[in-house]
């Protein structure tokens, strides 16, 4: 064998058997070593024990706290262009409505928002488009026959092409692109049951608009789904307002909202969703709420949008953000340099959100803010915050400011959040067990500015005044 281990033959080091002394030595330095380790580990866990006590369960402590952070971004203008196309078929085609007027109530819808949100500006171009024909069918119902037939229609492909080729005809590039359809023979296949629909394609937010009387509200409500104060087109505007209706169990059927009890006390005694009182089959109405276009109101006195979709949508617009009530008085307004809402952020075990998983499946926040109601009047002239005088207040659940889902307001259409010009008889808004928070609204007589008192339910204060506006029958008073 060639190769050699080069450590053999080599001498070899043993150790030395160590002398009594040595050993006892040895044995006393590993005692002191352990009483030393131990006198270590007892100071490091008094030293981590202090800091916990007097730096982390102060910090945890202090963030439990109830607390404000105010959102209110610097003012900063949004642009927005529409490419808008009117699209019939042939000649022999019947148009909806012309071009002109097409243009003036696109002109309408654009408008109202830059009412509602008046650092938004809002352009439209309307043209109309070569006859395009139908590439499609469809099951149409025959009203003089009574029967089922096929029927031309419009694909959404055919649509996209007409919307592409005018997108890329126009500079600069449209932020929105609508496509109106304009015939009345000929409909947008399988749309039965919609005026209007809002998506995106090749990052460029789009609508299509079915022949309407009022297609300004339609194309308000679409746009309300796709604009945002960044114009990101991979993040959705609006979602649609549902409405939190009670039933009074009388013959006149009155309908109550969020101000007849507690949310608690509404929920257990079977109030829903757009659903009559008791009842456990209630349709949904996803366009339920009577104070926006999200839902199915949109007149020109009144704003476009709710007070929760406003504040989404502007986000210059104060908001007091509370991780948990902060109990005092808040003025509300609709003066942009003025607190417009409060947003509470709800616990992860509220009853409210889970109670309206269809309607609301994201609800994190109890979102109170002013707004302007149909009964106020329709002057269409005055800015809407030049009229503090006549706004109301409403409670809203929501997802969050940065939520682009459904919202729900939280009372009815014909005594939403009505404030009485009485200070001695404010209102109750909402009464919240779990949140401890009774929210009671007035007018103060000298500004006639509308303001919020957010009380503990469980002060002798709190549940008096909650005792006094209980809504019978449905009010049960039950709290200790």
């Amino acid at each position: 064998m060639n190769e050699r281990n080069p450590f053999y033959n080599q001498p070899q080091w043993y150790p030395t058997p160590p002398t009594p002394f040595e050993q006892a030595s040895r044995q006393g330095a590993a005692y002191v070593g352990g009483v030393l380790l131990t006198m270590s580990a007892l100071t490091v866990g008094d030293y981590l024990h202090d800091y916990e006590q007097q730096h982390v369960l102060p910090y945890l402590k202090e963030a439990d706290q109830p607390r404000i952070e105010q959102r209110m971004e610097p003012p900063r203008e949004v642009r927005y262009q529409l490419g808008v196309v009117a699209i019939s078929a042939s000649e022999q085609d019947s148009i909806h409505t012309s071009t002109e007027l097409l243009d003036q109530q696109v002109g309408e819808a654009a408008q109202h928002i830059m009412r509602t949100l008046p650092n938004y500006t809002i352009t439209a171009n309307t043209t109309l488009a070569e006859h395009v024909d139908p590439d499609g069918q469809h099951t149409k119902h025959n009203q003089l026959t009574g029967q089922d037939e096929l029927a031309p229609c419009y694909t959404q492909d055919a649509i996209n092409k007409v919307l592409d080729r005018e997108s890329k005809a126009t500079k600069p590039r449209p932020d929105v692109a609508i496509a109106v359809m304009n015939s009345k023979e000929f409909e947008v296949c399988d749309s039965n049951g919609w005026g209007g629909i809002a998506y995106t394609k090749n990052g460029q937010p789009r609508n299509i608009i079915k022949p309407a009387d009022n297609i300004s509200h339609v194309v308000g409500h679409e746009l309300g789904h796709v604009i945002g104060p960044d114009k990101r087109p991979d993040q959705r505007g609006l979602g649609h307002q549902v409405q939190f209706v009670c039933w009074r169990n009388e013959p006149t059927a009155d309908h109550l909202g969020s101000h007849a009890d507690t949310i608690q006390n509404l929920l257990m005694y079977g109030c829903k969703v757009s659903s009559q009182f008791g009842e456990e089959d209630a349709h949904l109405d996803e366009y339920g709420s009577p104070l926006t276009a999200m839902g199915f109101v949109s007149r020109k006195g009144v704003p476009l949008f709710s007070p929760p979709e406003v504040a989404r949508l502007d986000p210059t617009r104060w908001v007091d953000r509370m991780n948990k009530p902060v109990y005092g008085r808040y003025e509300l307004s609709y003066q942009p340099d003025k607190r417009f809402g409060i947003e509470i952020e709800l616990p992860q075990d509220h009853v409210a959100r889970t109670a309206f998983p269809d309607a609301v499946p994201d609800a994190s926040h109890i979102f109170i803010g002013p707004y302007l109601f149909n009964h106020r009047g329709d002057d269409t002239d005055q800015p809407y915050e030049e009229r503090d005088s006549a706004t109301d207040i409403g409670v809203f659940l929501t997802g969050g400011l940065e939520s682009s889902a459904n919202t729900l307001v939280m009372d009815n259409n014909d005594e939403i959040g009505e404030l009485s010009e009485d200070p001695d008889t404010p209102l109750m808004l909402y009464a919240d067990e779990q949140l401890d928070m009774v929210v009671m609204s007035s007018v103060d007589q000298a500004t006639k500015q509308r303001y919020v008192d957010i009380l503990p339910l469980s002060s002798d204060e709190g549940r008096q005044l909650y005792r006094q506006h209980i809504y019978p029958p449905i009010g049960k008073a039950n709290l200790p």
